[in-house]
């Protein structure tokens, strides 16, 4: 062993030893969401920068061709340098790498999403920045776990740290990162669990607050009072955001769908982002992430939202602003995901924001011309539309409702965000159970994770059988023979008297001997036992206790809480009472 691998392993026993395992962890914590806010702030940094230069090398009549250069480029980079993170996009690939992977991402996540997804949108890719710092965040809480030797359920932990810090970083939203963590990583935390993601949260947000108070995208609302007369309104906005969630979701797969069918990486971009360079030219509003066009509807009358050739004529408001932003909000969806899926990088998460946005501003101008003494003010209706798409779209309603009551600096809305958010979600999932991330013919990964979450929580001490003849290690052979004479089991537990686990009698233990009792009456419980290699903690989770039973190959493994035995388990109960809990979360929607 060379000089510095020693000094690693010491450096991890220390911690262990000598800082304690729960104190470590919040440490690591505290690292991820530093690590993770520092991240958020390299991807706005190298995102400005080429925002500002990369337009410098189109003359002004072909800037509708950048977002194909950025495809482009970013097409060659995971060809030639990052082809370990080239199929790796979003949430649906971290919740996969928890199931299928052990929840290990790979090291080039940590800064390969950093990059190619800012030149995707620095260039005018119609895709969004969320989903690359979830993933590095993500990918960073994975490696700091590896690196310290932490087990599957640490590294999941780790894995919510990041994407949550990482969400808090780039919006100065921690309570949103936190909620996104549970809600759509590692849902169903325990409270212990719930501290070190909370930890990593602050630490991200501050540390990005603390080099920069520009958030990804903020917003200013006056205090706004909610009355019961504004109710149906909100139902309106709720039910358009769903159904435009489902629209939203379809044209996500159909654009998958459709870029597999072009084998060349290269014919792909090249296609794709011709494409997307001639829907940016006549709206470019389209290009980039798209927070402009919603600051535009802030603070001016939407104007600059109509097509380039409309711009300079005189023409009827009042009928080409509501259609010119109906179109919009059904054009990005589909240029969001010919950004991704034609060699593209970056997520889906702010390109639904901007499209509920605008679909909110749709409806607002829709009642302003049709309802009779309407005056609710046009921010509210953009605001509630970004919750009600980012709920239906993402699967994610808690997220919506922090999300926006954090970007707005208070939680005059809470109510109606509420009532929008889980309307709006309820309504996607009655046409389309499945979210964004897993297309109609993948394996259903996150709803298995959803699964497991709820299966780690079960109690095994409830499963535990503690109906048991127990041996003492001084008992006599033809005692232990009285016992077994009259019990139906086949394996007895040898306990001294502060029930510490000595070690297990089966009748395999006692078939030598007890045909022959007088000429073996000397032998006694200690003689026979044999030690126990494996043995499951009542505080282990349920995965955790299946790995115990595959490795030692046993159908009944001991009980043991705080050092003291209660019982033994068999794999065949746990596993009747995975199917049966499974059989319940298959009824749930």
């Amino acid at each position: 062993m060379n000089s510095s691998k020693k000094y690693y392993i010491t450096g991890i026993k220390w911690l262990g030893r000598y800082v304690g395992p729960y104190q470590t962890i919040i440490l690591l914590s505290i690292l991820t969401g530093l690590v993770s806010g520092l991240s958020a702030i390299v991807l706005k940094t190298l995102l400005h920068y080429i925002e500002r230069n990369a337009v410098k090398f189109f003359p002004s009549y072909l800037l509708f061709l950048t977002p194909l250069a950025g495809i482009l480029i970013v097409t060659l980079l995971h060809k030639r340098v990052f082809k370990a993170s080239k199929q790796f996009h979003g949430v649906g690939d971290i919740v996969q790498a928890i199931s299928k992977k052990s929840a290990l991402l790979h090291f080039s996540l940590t800064y390969a999403k950093l990059i190619t997804s800012a030149i995707t949108v620095g260039f005018g890719g119609s895709s969004g920045l969320e989903s690359p710092i979830v993933v590095t965040g993500s990918a960073i809480g994975s490696n700091i776990a590896r690196f310290f030797r932490l087990d599957i359920n640490y590294r999941i932990l780790f894995i919510g740290c990041g994407a949550a810090s990482g969400i808090a970083a780039i919006f100065n939203a921690p309570i949103a990162g936190v909620v996104f963590a549970m809600e759509v990583i590692m849902p169903k935390l325990t409270a212990t669990y719930f501290i070190p993601v909370l930890l990593s949260a602050a630490f991200g947000s501050l540390l990005a607050g603390l080099f920069s108070s520009e958030s990804l995208f903020t917003v200013a609302l006056t205090q706004y009072e909610t009355t019961i007369e504004q109710v149906p309104y909100y139902i309106l906005i709720a039910v358009v955001g769903g159904l435009l969630s489902v629209y939203f979701t379809q044209m996500s797969w159909s654009m998958k769908t459709l870029s597999k069918k072009i084998s060349n990486d290269y014919l792909r971009a090249l296609i794709g982002g011709s494409v997307l360079g001639l829907m940016v030219l006549f709206f470019p509003r389209l290009y980039g992430e798209g927070y402009t066009g919603i600051y535009d509807l802030f603070s001016k009358t939407g104007t600059d939202l109509l097509p380039s050739i409309l711009q300079s004529q005189t023409v009827n408001m009042k009928l080409i602003l509501p259609l010119t932003i109906i179109i919009l909000t059904l054009l990005k969806p589909i240029a969001s995901s010919l950004t991704i899926n034609s060699g593209g990088d970056g997520g889906q998460f702010a390109p639904s924001f901007i499209t509920g946005g605008y679909m909110g501003y749709a409806v607002y101008l829709i009642a302003a011309e049709t309802v009779p003494g309407f005056n609710l003010p046009a921010v509210v209706f953009i605001l509630l539309g970004m919750a009600s798409l980012l709920s239906g779209v993402m699967h994610a309603p808690l997220t919506g409702i922090f999300l926006v009551a954090e970007i707005t600096g208070g939680y005059s809305l809470l109510v109606p965000l509420m009532l929008v958010s889980a309307v709006s979600f309820f309504t996607k999932i009655y046409f389309e159970k499945r979210s964004i991330h897993y297309h109609k013919d993948e394996t259903h990964v996150h709803q298995q994770e959803h699964e497991w979450a709820t299966l780690n929580h079960l109690d095994l001490l409830r499963l535990t059988d503690d109906d048991y003849h127990i041996f003492h290690p001084e008992q006599s052979l033809a005692e232990m023979l009285q016992v077994v004479s009259k019990s139906r089991r086949n394996f007895f537990p040898v306990l001294d008297e502060e029930k510490n686990l000595l070690g297990i009698i089966t009748l395999d233990d006692l078939r030598p001997v007890m045909f022959e009792a007088e000429k073996n009456s000397d032998y006694k419980a200690k003689d026979l036992m044999h030690l126990s290699g494996y043995f499951i903690d009542a505080d282990d989770k349920m995965l955790t206790a299946l790995e115990k039973f595959d490795a030692s190959g046993q159908w009944n493994l001991p009980v043991l809480k705080e050092g003291k035995f209660t019982g033994f388990i068999s794999k065949s109960t746990l596993l009747d009472k995975m199917r049966k809990e499974l059989g319940k979360n298959d009824s749930l929607f």
